[in-house]
């Protein structure tokens, strides 16, 4: 009987918990765009949207939203970091983003389709949980990511991140895989002329020094 109860008692701690995981991944960055366009508190000041996945949503994790904004209080920086969001995702929602007319775009988004696309068993998990019309691949987001910059570099100018690495294991395969995604990422930059931010780089040297 005092068995039956303590697994009863870990199984609602484990429910518990898992609700309470979904509900902070599920909970949307604070100072989105749309929260910008209903106020429109501080009109006068530059706009830096931050559009990526959980990276950049930071409730997960640290925020380096929150980072800039405390280091650059004179700037409107709009969180526009959704958990699990690959490259299409964020090509269906950035009408609001747009709608703020920002001065500067941070593009951060990849690491969902890399890792979408590094097995098929992920690949069928991401189509699903995401409702994407196909499972992730590096060719979709050759596709998307050029579309992606041409939609945004329109009104704004753009700086693009490399995807951090996964683990601290640099031969890994998947980072080998993020790596492929990566050089594309680099490409691109060049062939649009925007801003390359090396991320992966900057990440990689400090793995390396520790």
């Amino acid at each position: 009987m005092a068995l039956i109860l303590l697994v009863l008692i870990f199984a609602a701690a484990l429910a518990a918990a898992f609700f309470y995981v979904s509900k902070i991944i599920s909970t949307p960055p604070l100072g989105r765009a749309e929260d910008y366009l209903k106020t429109k508190e501080h009109e006068n000041k530059k706009i830096i949207a931050c559009i990526g996945d959980s990276l950049t949503h930071g409730n997960i994790g640290q925020s380096w939203v929150d980072y800039l904004r405390e280091e650059f209080p004179n700037y409107v920086f709009l969180n526009e970091g959704i958990n699990g969001n690959t490259a299409w995702q964020v090509l269906q929602r950035l009408d609001p983003i747009l709608e703020c007319k920002p001065d500067l775009i941070i593009l951060m988004i990849g690491t969902n389709d890399a890792l979408g696309s590094f097995d098929m068993n992920s690949g069928l998990r991401y189509k699903k949980n995401n409702n994407l019309p196909e499972v992730p691949s590096l060719k979709k987001y050759k596709e998307q990511l050029p579309e992606l910059i041409d939609k945004i570099a329109t009104q704004s100018k753009v700086a693009i991140c490399t995807l951090p690495p996964i683990g601290e294991n640099m031969d890994s395969e998947v980072n080998k895989h993020v790596n492929e995604f990566n050089d594309y990422i680099e490409l691109v930059a060049t062939q649009k002329k925007i801003s390359l931010l090396a991320v992966s780089d900057a990440l990689s040297s400090d793995i390396d020094s520790r």
